[in-house]
This record gives C-alpha cells, sequence and structure tokens, in this order.
C-alpha cells in the first residue's frame, strides 16, 4: 500500500444554492468553545490528503480527522495496520479536514472539489465517509448536500450539537418521535443534521445510505450518541469501553471493519485508473 499526500481538484468555487451557504452558516459561532482550546490552521485549498492507494479496489474509504487531527493521525492510530490486518481491499484516503474548514465553512466545497469528485471521475464506484469526532460532523453535512457520492458512512465517536439541541431530542422521547419546529431556521445546521438523521435511521432496508456508529461507553459524546443509536439498526451500533481517544477508535475501526459489506470485484479492464498529476511533498 503506497502513501502520498496530494492536493486535488481545481480552486474554490461557490456553493451549490443558498441552501448549501446556509447550512454551515452558524457553525463557527458553536464552535467558539473549540475555537477557544484550538489555534486555527490554515486552511488551505486545495485540501491536503494522505494516500494510502493499491490500485485494485473500485471502493475509497474517505478518513476524516478530529477538530485538531491531521491526516497523519490514522497512520498513527493504527488505522492502516488494522485495515492491512483486515485484508480491506478499499484504498484509503486520509484529509486533512481540521477545524478550520469549519470555520471558515469550506468543509463542504473543498471535499466534494478536491476530493470525492475527483475519486469518482478516476472510477471509484464507492465511496465511503469515515468521520471521527469532528470529522463524523463533515461526514454528515457533506451527505447532506452530495449524497449520491456517498455509499455509507461510519461515525467514530461523532460531535453530533450542543446541548441544547441534544436535550431537545431526549425530552421528546428520542430521535424517532422528535421532530423540529418548522419551518427549520436554514442557518440551523445541527436541527437540520438531525432531521437529516432522522430520514435516514431505523429500517436499513429502506434507506439508500447505511449508517454505522461506534462510540466509547465513557465518551463525553457517549449520550449524544445513544440518541442516534437508539434510531439505527443494532448491527450497525459498536461500543467499547473508553473514552473519546484513540485506542477506543481504533477498536471501534476493527468492529466497523468486520461488518463492512464485501465490494464488488472489479472486472480486470476497470482496475486502472490514471495516476494523479497533481503531487506535493
Amino acid at each position: 500500500m503506497t502513501a502520498r499526500v496530494v492536493a486535488h481538484g481545481s480552486g474554490a468555487s461557490a456553493w451549490k444554492g443558498a441552501a448549501q451557504k446556509a447550512i454551515l452558516g452558524t457553525l463557527a459561532g458553536s464552535l467558539a468553545f473549540f475555537l477557544a482550546c484550538f489555534g486555527l490552521r490554515p486552511a488551505p485549498a486545495p485540501i491536503p490528503t494522505l494516500e494510502h492507494v493499491k490500485g485494485t479496489s473500485d471502493r475509497l474509504l474517505v478518513l476524516l480527522p478530529g477538530r485538531g487531527g491531521h491526516a497523519e493521525d490514522f497512520q498513527k492510530g493504527g488505522f492502516l495496520d488494522v485495515a492491512r490486518q483486515a485484508g480491506l481491499r478499499a484504498d484509503v484516503v486520509a484529509v486533512d479536514a481540521h477545524l478550520g474548514y469549519y470555520a471558515n465553512r469550506t468543509i463542504v466545497v473543498r471535499l466534494h472539489e478536491d476530493v470525492i469528485a475527483p475519486a469518482r471521475a478516476k472510477g471509484y464506484d464507492e465511496v465511503w465517509l469515515v468521520g471521527v469526532s469532528m470529522g463524523g460532523l463533515g461526514a454528515l453535512l457533506y451527505a447532506q448536500q452530495y449524497p449520491e457520492d456517498v455509499a455509507g458512512i461510519c461515525l467514530l465517536a461523532p460531535f453530533l450539537g450542543s446541548k441544547a439541541t441534544l436535550k431537545e431530542i431526549q425530552d421528546a422521547g428520542g430521535l424517532r418521535a422528535w421532530s423540529p419546529r418548522e419551518p427549520l431556521d436554514p442557518e440551523d445546521y445541527q436541527r437540520s443534521v438531525w432531521k437529516w438523521l432522522k430520514a435516514n435511521s431505523g429500517d436499513a432496508a429502506n434507506h439508500p445510505i447505511p449508517i454505522y456508529l461506534g462510540y466509547g461507553t465513557d465518551d463525553a459524546f457517549a449520550g449524544a450518541n445513544a440518541l442516534l443509536a437508539d434510531a439505527l439498526p443494532q448491527e450497525r451500533v459498536f461500543r467499547e469501553k473508553g473514552g473519546h481517544d484513540w485506542p477506543v477508535w481504533k477498536k471501534l475501526w476493527t468492529d466497523f471493519l468486520s461488518e463492512l459489506p464485501s465490494e464488488r470485484i472489479p472486472e480486470p479492464a476497470t482496475t486502472l485508473r490514471p495516476e494523479s498529476g497533481n503531487t506535493a511533498r
């Protein structure tokens, strides 16, 4: 498996429409606590990625780190070792999708223009999003806007919103019973995400994008994650003892890979794709 840092895609473009502009409209304010704890790194375009490519698969797993994370964290955290041990055929790309891209409201457009659209153009038939912590929110925001691009989602200890939003859902009796007050404020990204989750959870056979969820039982986000877990098919929910850290996420990643549906084996004529022409470092 070969690794390389890559910058894909064209320059920044406008959101597809007013709704997409609004979906992240208040994200920076909601992340004020995170901004106080972590200095914002530069958020260049194209977004940097770290590819681990075999070139023998039509499936791509896109890994999104947490708020202060780096693309390299997945290798350091043992995710690639687990993938090799599990015999994962799919290619993997880790994205340097740190907090700066959320704060400047470009996370979705950068993922689309620099990572996923180019991957689809290369011939990947299946793109799975794997988000850790804040990366889980990024995966959901992307799937909301581009559901046709996403074959499946794996959320590992995802950040799912503020205490007020979570309490509202809990007080309603859970996600199945909850409905947001309509009309929904177009800048209310948290309730928008939960509304999308409600529409894409429940009976797995009725929803085109499978959602897998894993979290530590002692994680600070365990309560929020449990709200989502209650609405998902239980065979797609994994729990491990521990908190919000890489050893726990590594176990959850192992659990997910053991349940990841087998991919279609491509015909020999479709296994070759052109190499990226824009490689850095």
